[in-house]
């Protein structure tokens, strides 16, 4: 990312401008925007800085100028700094004399990081990591946030990149930043991204060492009132979560009040930033023990699916399935919290033709679960919510065709339970669904057994 989220151009130059004469590096300052800064004077400003000899006013503009260059909004002159041999000369500014100094030279640096993976390597290389650590604990709040923000940039490019900045040690001042109140929110936000990223790439770093000091920190920022500052927190902690052991969800869940925070956020209208990531952190933790999905459901998250897989947001309703299904795949008691909660209908309908095919296949695992893991009345409860024909028609979406025929011989067999009154399957089934059937054994997918046979003889009678 070029330029800063944060910085401005307000640092006067500790030598104004002298001259009008549009070729004198001189003729620039702090006042000039980057778009008026020409691109031809980079040599120009690169030797001031070469040929400083300690003068700090011929240091300080350097830097500026260089960073101006690399402020353009479009098409920053990254490839152009670095080859005109600017990076290691940045590299001394980073400790120099002055607090303006050593942003402006941060600036230019972290814009050099936010190019291509060889132009970060370029500063990397340089041994631009470790030189963040310091900064991170400036007396400056502005260069604290300018290196949060660069170390943001340069964890999110992989990791690698993310490993590099922890072996500087940069978690333990980048904590103590995050953790700081400002009455500016872009500092706060600032630094929870840049925090967010250094657990965002997989795999997760060291569970002890790294993600459990963050926790707290991120809790607390859930019950922040800034919805930028708390949907950041939210992605940080769906990234903590993300496939860690179960003892490691557990973690996360004893923390006090978070759980319930979290399923409030699944559908505050004030936190709609909120509603994928909290999203995610439940879909996480649903992916644990069956008691701590319980934990989960005991926490009343199922009551606001049925708003969530109706938001416009494909990529929302997505999760909220897969979140479903995964529920569903859980015991009995799981099922019935699904099928008390009211949600089968809707679900059918996003398992039904027209609707996204992505949104299908998860609509159609959590009833293919329901059906695998219910007892013989919610097999049966799930015939008379409509489940068969969803079945049938989902044969041509998911790819395991068996597993959809499996299900559909589970319920003939639950309706020929003689504990229970049995349904009159024609009543729900119609000659496309039976269609359906004939063209999975056509195609050769599936075989189809004596069992699905009788779901064809309702409607053959």
């Amino acid at each position: 990312m070029s330029g800063s989220a944060f910085g401005g151009d307000g640092r006067e130059s500790p030598k104004v401008a002298q001259t009008k004469d549009p070729s004198d590096p001189w003729a620039y300052d702090a006042k000039t925007l980057p778009a008026q800064v020409p691109l031809e004077l980079l040599p120009a400003f690169v030797d001031v800085l070469r040929n400083a000899a300690g003068r700090a006013d011929h240091v300080f503009h350097g830097t500026l100028m260089v960073r101006k260059l690399l402020s353009v909004e479009h098409d920053p002159p990254i490839q152009a700094v670095i080859d005109a041999g600017a990076v290691s000369l940045l590299m001394p500014c980073l400790r120099g004399p002055s607090v303006e100094l050593q942003f402006e030279a941060c600036w230019a640096l972290c814009n050099v990081a936010s190019g291509t993976t060889a132009q970060m390597q370029v500063a990397i290389r340089a041994g631009f990591v470790p030189e963040l650590v310091p900064l991170l604990d400036s007396p400056s709040e502005d260069v604290r946030e300018q290196a949060a923000w660069t170390v943001g940039n340069i964890a999110g490019d992989g990791t690698e990149t993310r490993d590099l900045l922890l072996q500087a040690g940069v978690m333990p001042p980048l904590l103590r930043f995050a953790a700081c109140e400002s009455p500016k929110i872009t500092v706060m936000r600032n630094a929870m991204w840049a925090l967010s990223n250094m657990i965002r790439v997989k795999p997760l770093p060291d569970w002890d060492a790294v993600v459990v000091p963050t926790l707290p920190l991120i809790a607390s920022r859930l019950h922040h009132s800034d919805a930028e500052l708390l949907a950041d927190a939210c992605w940080a902690l769906s990234y903590a979560t993300s496939k860690p052991a179960t003892d490691q969800l557990q973690t996360v869940l004893d923390i006090e009040g978070l759980l319930p925070r979290v399923v409030h956020l699944l559908v505050a209208s004030s936190s709609a930033p909120c509603h994928l990531p909290a999203l995610k952190v439940i879909g996480n933790l649903v992916m644990g023990l069956d008691a701590q999905t319980q934990l989960v459901l005991d926490a009343g998250a199922l009551q606001h699916f049925p708003s969530l897989l109706t938001l416009p947001k494909q990529s929302t309703v997505k999760e909220a399935l897969w979140t479903l299904s995964n529920i569903a795949a859980g015991p009995a008691s799981h099922v019935q919290s699904l099928l008390d909660a009211n949600l089968l209908s809707r679900v059918i309908d996003l398992g039904s033709p027209g609707q996204p095919t992505s949104n299908r296949k998860e609509a159609l695992w959590i009833v293919i679960n329901m059906v695998a893991h219910g007892t013989t009345v919610q097999q049966l409860a799930l015939i008379d919510a409509g489940v068969l024909p969803a079945l049938c028609s989902g044969l041509s979406v998911v790819p395991e065709s068996q597993s959809v025929l499996n299900r559909l011989i589970l319920l003939l067999a639950a309706n020929d339970d003689a504990t229970h009154p049995p349904r009159d399957i024609a009543h729900y089934l119609d000659p496309d669904d039976l269609l359906a059937v004939q063209c999975a054994q056509r195609e050769g997918d599936v075989q189809l057994s004596g069992l699905t046979m009788a779901l064809m003889l309702p409607l053959m009678a």
